[in-house]
């Protein structure tokens, strides 16, 4: 005969708590697996949340009306970037700010330049429009004009204030850039201005070395004659002299030498005397005789 404990035989009693033992002990140890898991969540969270505030303290957002344009001016760069006289006429007639930039940082001014659309800009510059703001790409709107040729324009800007050095995006500056593009009107017109014509570009090197190793005899000459350093040295030490020697461009040797380039110049421990004669520039290596001899 079976005994009752509770309405249950006692062996029932007895198996169910052997065998619930181990599912209490597997529930209590998740449980705690469990609660150590939401714990490293809670302070990974937190982890965050600190890092996103600090971010946001140091990098804030700035207000809308800070950074967002107002339509009418969003529309005149579009209208410059796209050459539409008519559309950019009537948004300045409504009152469209000149030196508003659109959401992607560029300028009515920059993009007239950039594009070549003179009419706009004239009409922007007249309107009181800065001539030294730079586009989205980070260069100026006299760098545009000298890049295309167009004098009218670069005449505009240098009249409105336009910085005769404001090097572009490149780390050209205008001289750089004419010479580069071959513009010696432009270069002319450049030079009336006042430039610093020891300015060098990211490679280290002035209008006048640029003139000298692309040949480019007229640049050359007005340069020298506004008062370009002879001597000015590129990156690995190398005068206009220098270049003129081992690149064949004896006309320019001559030019510098007239212009009182400095033979005893050295370079590696050697004189212009050696490299003209290298170079076997026998017009330049006679030039360069007198010279030393005087």
């Amino acid at each position: 005969m079976v005994t009752l404990v509770n309405d249950r035989p006692a062996s029932l009693r007895v198996m169910t708590r052997s065998r619930a033992a181990p599912i209490v002990a597997a529930l209590i140890a998740a449980a705690a697996s469990g609660c150590a898991q939401i714990a490293r969540h809670e302070q990974q969270r937190a982890a965050r949340a600190e890092t996103e505030e600090i971010a946001a303290f140091f990098n804030p957002l700035p207000e809308p009306p800070q950074w967002l344009p107002r339509e009418a001016d969003a529309a005149l760069v579009r209208a410059a970037e796209t050459r539409n006289l008519a559309e950019a006429v009537k948004l300045l007639g409504a009152g469209a700010q000149v030196n508003a930039r659109s959401v992607d940082g560029d300028t009515a001014l920059g993009a007239a330049a950039r594009t070549g659309s003179r009419e706009i800009a004239r009409r922007l510059l007249t309107r009181g429009a800065d001539p030294n703001r730079r586009d989205r790409y980070g260069t100026p709107p006299l760098s545009y004009a000298v890049r295309d040729g167009d004098a009218a324009l670069a005449d505009w800007l240098l009249r409105a204030g336009a910085d005769p050095d404001a090097k572009e995006a490149l780390g050209y500056p205008p001289l750089v850039r004419a010479v580069l593009a071959d513009r010696a009107a432009l270069l002319a017109r450049l030079l009336r201005a006042g430039p610093d014509l020891t300015l060098r570009d990211g490679d280290g090197l002035t209008a006048l070395h640029h003139a000298v190793l692309l040949d480019r005899r007229e640049a050359a000459r007005l340069l020298l004659e506004a008062g370009a350093p002879r001597e000015a040295l590129d990156r690995e030490g190398k005068a206009p002299l220098y270049w003129a020697l081992v690149e064949g461009r004896e006309e320019i040797a001559l030019l510098l030498l007239e212009q009182g380039a400095d033979p005893a110049q050295r370079f590696e421990g050697r004189d212009m005397a050696y490299y003209a004669a290298w170079a076997r520039a026998e017009r330049a290596a006679a030039a360069i005789e007198v010279r030393m001899r005087r």
